[in-house]
This record gives structure tokens, C-alpha cells and sequence, in this order.
């Protein structure tokens, strides 16, 4: 059997992807709360769209329709 290592650098990016995988999930849902839940639904649904569908939160994270208090 051979014996897989990696290297410091591919570690410290996979520990970097772990921490913003989960950064923008949590930006993602506060962002949904801040939506104000009027019709054009398309705040509520993109947000709520990167919540069911997590890996779809990294791209979703940086939709800024009517996320302004």
C-alpha cells in the first residue's frame, strides 16, 4: 500500500477553503435575514438557494440586491 503525503502548502489552502466554505455560509444566512421579504422575492431566494445548497454559498454570498437595512 502506498502511503499518500501532503505537502504543508496543499494542507494550509485546504484549512483556507474549510474556513471560508463556512465564512460564507454564515454571511450567506445573515444576509438572508437582512432581506426585506417583499415581492421581488430575488434577495430571499438566492440566499436562501445558497442555505439548501451549501457549496452554492460561496458563489450566492456575494449577491448584494436589496440586502441594505
Amino acid at each position: 500500500m502506498k502511503k499518500v503525503t501532503v505537502s504543508l502548502g496543499t494542507m494550509l489552502l485546504m484549512i483556507a477553503f474549510v474556513f471560508y466554505s463556512a465564512g460564507a455560509f454564515l454571511v450567506n444566512a445573515y444576509k438572508l435575514t437582512q432581506c426585506d421579504w417583499e415581492t421581488p422575492i430575488k434577495c430571499e431566494a438566492v440566499h436562501a438557494l445558497g442555505l439548501v445548497v451549501p457549496p452554492l454559498s460561496l458563489i450566492t454570498v456575494w449577491s448584494d440586491d436589496d440586502t441594505q437595512p
